[in-house]
């Protein structure tokens, strides 16, 4: 089994920032499963991940053209 680097203990997570194998006396900060060392915090800082903002594509443009059902038929009304 893999070891810590610094204290030779069984290894619980690797830091996502360096990738230093990190036991649980070296691991300053766990994010789900993200975890970070101690090295690594001062770094980080307060970046925190933000969820993006739903964007909304605006109607197409409108083209002059109307579908119109005549007689059980679509018809193409307009357009040039």
């Amino acid at each position: 089994m893999d070891r810590c680097d610094k204290h030779r203990k069984d290894l619980i997570a690797t830091c996502n920032w360096c990738g230093k194998k990190a036991c649980e006396f070296c691991i300053a900060r766990q994010e789900g499963k993200k975890a970070y060392c101690e090295k690594c915090i001062p770094l980080l800082g307060n970046i925190r991940r933000e969820p993006r903002p739903h964007m909304v594509q605006p109607p197409p443009p409108h083209t002059g053209r109307k579908f119109v059902l005549q007689d059980g038929y679509l018809v193409i009304d307009g357009g040039r």
